[in-house]
């Protein structure tokens, strides 16, 4: 006499009474629940090892964010958003950072000023004379 198993099992045998053995890849009493390894992280496990993502999520685990717009210098990590590389920001990655910030200049790349004509040093803050001054100090281009 065959073992009777109510409900009925899915994705496996009835074995004994009421007890369901699970074919490969599946889990649960009546052996309805797919099994993901690694498991699902945005998304649902649907399939032994194939996980359906979430709107917004790729990759074979969900783990990847899909964005509409293009990470300069960094990674799309969640939907929409750029996680920026160290020395960038804005929200494609595309601004450097400059610290001390640059003053009479443009930060090109983390913590590089590219200075305006006439100044000069690391943030911009020297002012350039192109004839030395005798009695006192550069204090703006050619001043």
């Amino acid at each position: 006499m065959d073992a009777v198993c109510a409900p009925a099992c899915v994705n496996g045998n009835c074995t004994a009474p009421n007890t369901c053995t699970c074919d490969e890849g599946w889990s649960g009493d009546t052996c309805n629940q797919a099994v993901c390894a690694p498991a699902c992280v945005n998304g649902n496990c649907t399939a032994p090892n194939t996980c359906t993502c979430d709107e917004g999520w790729s990759g074979d685990t969900c783990n990847q964010g899909l964005h509409d717009i293009t990470c300069v210098n960094g990674n799309c990590t969640v939907p929409n958003t750029c996680t920026c590389d160290e020395g960038w920001s804005g929200d494609t990655c595309n601004q450097a950072v400059c610290a001390p910030a640059c003053v009479n200049g443009n930060c090109t790349a983390p913590n590089t000023c590219t200075c305006d004509e006439g100044w000069s040093g690391d943030t911009c803050n020297q002012a350039v004379c192109d004839s030395a001054c005798v009695n006192g100090d550069c204090t703006a281009p050619n001043t």
